[in-house]
């Protein structure tokens, strides 16, 4: 393997049998390390990549009991020999020619973190929506963070990090959490960045999937989850970036008010936790900067604001119902 490797792409892998070709063939190229973790994949997923691994020999391939994602990604972390690090999850895909020009041109110009748009794309190849993340270019770093923690700038697998940045700070997923793992090491990198850098060029293809989250997750674990979430950022970050600690707990309560009206049937306890819900946003309305956050919040917020939560609530599960009518 040469020594000179500018990019490893670390993959993640769990029971992917379905996306893993197409996620792989995407980002295949000479000049690249690719490295595999699988997270105790029960199906094909090791017969696809141990077939990759013949093909080519900067794929490197790697087992590991089921951890987690973030789990997976530090272990790639510290296998890495590139330069750069660069996250790709096996069910998305990377444009190669654009990633070939990112290695040609602004990766040459030393940047500790390299921000590029993507597109969110439908399972079915229909575009979605275009994130252009070099909107956020003329912002000093405190803003950035502010963003981050607003849910406006994306947190996850949209950067390239310089591997020096990482491994000599020590800035590694937390391997205990998975709800909102990528916020805290997301914030760790841009804290220790000196050079952040963004391009126009939409390098990553996010595939949306549709499974309803309200029909597979407890949404009263993913509450106490995100309280005790909330109330760790507030030690730790609430201080430095008390704007963006705020935006979180509101989008955060927004989000689980969404998916707790996307549920098909309503029971007692769940109109007693759609009312709590209620409290909780009512309550951040006078401590949130929203023009932080998404204009979709924004608009939330205004329903909020006017007393208007009970269209709101309608409109969610209206939005819900129609997509499962027309799957």
């Amino acid at each position: 393997m040469p020594n000179n490797i500018i990019l490893s792409v670390i993959v993640p892998i769990y029971n992917a049998e379905n996306t893993l070709n197409d996620c792989l063939s995407s980002v295949l190229n000479n000049n690249i390390e690719i490295i595999l973790i699988n997270d105790g994949s029960t199906d094909k997923t090791e017969k696809i990549c141990m077939e990759y691994c013949k093909k080519n020999k900067l794929i490197r391939y790697y087992y590991q009991d089921n951890k987690g994602p973030g789990a997976a990604r530090n272990y790639g972390i510290d296998l890495a020999k590139g330069e750069y690090i660069l996250f790709l999850d096996s069910d998305d895909m990377i444009d190669r020619n654009i990633l070939l020009s990112i290695l040609n041109n602004e990766l040459r110009q030393s940047p500790d973190i390299l921000y590029y748009n993507f597109e969110q794309v439908s399972q079915n190849g229909k575009l979605i929506r275009i994130h252009k993340l070099d909107a956020f270019s003329n912002m000093s770093k405190r803003d950035l963070i502010i963003n981050t923690l607003s849910w406006s700038l994306p947190w996850g697998q949209f950067k390239i990090v310089k591997s020096v940045l990482l491994k000599k700070n020590q800035i590694y997923f937390d391997e205990e959490r998975r709800d909102c793992e990528e916020l805290f090491f997301t914030i760790r990198c841009l804290e220790f960045a000196n050079k952040i850098e963004f391009t126009e060029k939409i390098l990553y293809k996010y595939i949306k999937r549709y499974e309803s989250l309200s029909n597979t997750i407890n949404i009263n674990d993913m509450l106490k989850s995100r309280l005790k979430l909330i109330a760790n950022l507030k030690k730790k970050f609430y201080e430095k970036y008390k704007e963006g600690v705020n935006n979180f707990a509101f989008v955060s309560y927004v989000q689980i008010y969404k998916l707790q009206s996307e549920k098909k049937q309503i029971g007692i306890k769940d109109y007693k936790l759609k009312k709590i819900l209620e409290q909780k946003i009512n309550e951040y309305l006078k401590m949130v900067d929203i023009s932080y956050c998404e204009k979709r919040y924004q608009i939330i917020y205004h329903f909020f604001k006017y007393k208007l939560s009970s269209v709101i609530y309608l409109l969610f599960k209206l939005r819900r119902s129609l997509y499962r009518l027309t799957k």
